[in-house]
């Protein structure tokens, strides 16, 4: 039983977390941190994903049961499947390219931290892919300084956008303006997903498109539906900030058969087709002031 007169204000003021709240957090990105350190050593090490996997829960102290979600152990061209949740043995390793998307538990609280990595040196590796990770490092940096009290959450997903825009402009994946691809949509075939969500008991937590505490809900625009998020920050909450690049081969295809395929270098793509993607994920806390990483005093970004 759920009456909504109970259910819709929980919801609602669950996205305000306490202190006490904020330190469970703090302490759930520590050890995922931990898990995703020793995640890296074994992929530098060219340990198959199964590996990977194990060395994930070793460093984050979890049981396989354990973990908020299952784990995302991507090497290379499986880097472009969002929830990609198998784990390939030693015939798909070593790879070039790791996509790990992996959270910890601590007293009921999530955290949900996502890093790519590459292996230097490795055969195959693209020199313009590690551009495009370096590239996305630093607009995600600049998404996470968005995080301010008063800002709709939406706004930071068109950041993003714009900003993925820029990024592809400037590395020749596209041949347009950055204005341009955005404008055109270009980009949401290369970033299906939205920027974030709230966190906190749940990895995807409740609320994050209701109207108020008296319930409602505010959709995503048409051209966002994926967007899990549709309210205006405030401080207490936290959200994860997780911009993203994608060889996705149903929506390149799809992107290939539009008008809007002659804004992309198609060559390019084929180059990077084998690097599968990249995703950069952090878990924020919304403050009156300055936002408050909670992921990266313990791991550094790609």
């Amino acid at each position: 039983v759920e009456p909504d007169a109970v259910i819709q204000p929980l919801d609602w003021h669950r996205a305000y977390k306490t202190p006490w709240e904020v330190n469970r957090l703090r302490e759930a990105a520590k050890r995922a941190a931990a898990g995703h350190r020793a995640a890296r050593e074994a992929f530098l090490e060219g340990r198959s994903e199964r590996e990977i996997h194990w060395a994930y829960l070793r460093g984050s102290g979890h049981l396989e049961i354990e973990v908020p979600f299952e784990t995302i152990t991507a090497l290379d061209e499986k880097a472009a499947i969002l929830h990609y949740q198998y784990k390939r043995g030693s015939e798909a390793a070593p790879g070039k390219v790791l996509l790990c998307d992996a959270g910890a538990a601590y007293e009921g609280y999530a955290s949900d931290i996502t890093r790519t990595w590459v292996r230097p040196e490795t055969e195959g590796l693209d020199e313009l892919f590690v551009e495009l990770l370096r590239g996305m490092d630093r607009l995600q940096r600049e998404l996470v300084e968005a995080v301010r009290p008063g800002r709709p959450y939406l706004e930071i997903h068109i950041q993003a956008h714009q900003r993925v825009a820029r990024l592809m402009a400037n590395t020749g994946l596209v041949t347009s303006s950055a204005e341009e691809a955005f404008d055109r949509g270009v980009t949401r075939a290369f970033l299906p997903h939205g920027v974030g969500h709230h966190l906190g008991i749940q990895v995807h937590d409740v609320g994050g498109q209701q109207a108020g505490p008296d319930g409602g809900t505010v959709e995503p625009p048409e051209e966002y539906p994926m967007l899990r998020n549709t309210r205006i920050l405030e401080p207490g909450q936290v959200v994860t900030i997780e911009p993203g690049l994608y060889l996705i081969e149903m929506l390149l295809e799809e992107l290939h058969e539009s008008d809007e395929a002659r804004l992309v270098d198609w060559d390019v793509v084929d180059r990077l087709a084998g690097h599968g993607g990249i995703r950069i994920e952090d878990d924020v806390l919304c403050t009156e002031e300055a936002p408050e990483d909670l992921t990266r005093p313990h791991i550094e970004g790609p």
